[in-house]
């Protein structure tokens, strides 16, 4: 009997030392899984892209934002500046540097924030209530190149230059503008057979030279016009200069 009371004392020591440790131990471990972890941040560097566009996600930081021949969508945080050149921008998050649209609108969401000035060249500011920017907008309108002449332009890149397909199914003004060059290489060859044929004879027989010859007249010309720009009473003959050098 002395050993079955001993080993019932024994259980029921036991029983109330688990009583006791039990609830604190499953209250930690019920705060260890009720415990919300926060949202992972994917920080990354620069975003340069030239071509495409970016997007940063709301999960994302990034210390600045470029893109050239692209738009920008931010809905993440951007510790510098967001720069979009022949592209839209988008923001919907925390900008802490400029945010500056060359040639393309920019659009503000209600989350957006940005932290310095707000420059627009060439292209129009939406802004939703509630965007807050705390440096000062400049808005510079351009008439010779509109939204339409942007986009494609943009689009001409990508699709002609990165590709390089000089005439891409995707981009459509440049089938009538190569048209026109043909049949301006047609006339010219049917007008100055004798010129076009020695031309021919130059470029079978020497033809790093004749390239070389005609890349720095290009570049002679360019600069020629671009002088006569700069003294506005030029201008006139900035045309004709053009129509001789093809002549």
């Amino acid at each position: 009997m002395k050993r079955i009371q001993q080993l019932l004392l024994s259980l029921g020591a036991a029983a109330a030392l688990l009583s006791v440790a039990a609830p604190a131990g499953w209250a930690q471990a019920s705060a260890a899984t009720n415990d919300e972890t926060p949202p992972a941040v994917f920080e990354t560097s620069d975003n340069v892209a030239v071509g495409h566009d970016i997007e940063l996600r709301a999960d994302e930081h990034a210390r600045q934002v470029v893109a050239v021949f692209g738009s920008v969508n931010v809905q993440g945080k951007v510790r510098g500046d967001v720069v979009a050149v022949f592209g839209n921008v988008h923001i919907d998050g925390e900008v802490g540097g400029k945010v500056v649209s060359v040639f393309g609108g920019v659009t503000l969401g209600s989350n957006a924030v940005v932290r310095q000035d707000l420059v627009t060249v060439g292209g129009g500011l939406n802004r939703a209530p509630g965007a807050q920017v705390h440096g000062r907008i400049q808005q510079s309108t351009i008439d010779l190149l509109d939204y339409k002449g942007a986009s494609g332009l943009k689009s001409w890149f990508a699709q002609c230059v990165v590709k390089m397909r000089p005439l891409a199914p995707q981009v459509a003004w440049v089938w009538p503008v190569a048209g026109v060059f043909f049949l301006l290489y047609l006339l010219i060859a049917a007008a100055f057979p004798t010129a076009v044929a020695a031309c021919v004879t130059a470029v079978n027989e020497q033809p790093i030279t004749t390239l070389a010859v005609g890349l720095l007249g290009q570049l002679a010309v360019g600069i020629f016009c671009i002088l006569l720009l700069c003294t506005v009473i030029g201008i006139p003959l900035i045309v004709a200069v053009v129509v001789a050098f093809l002549v």
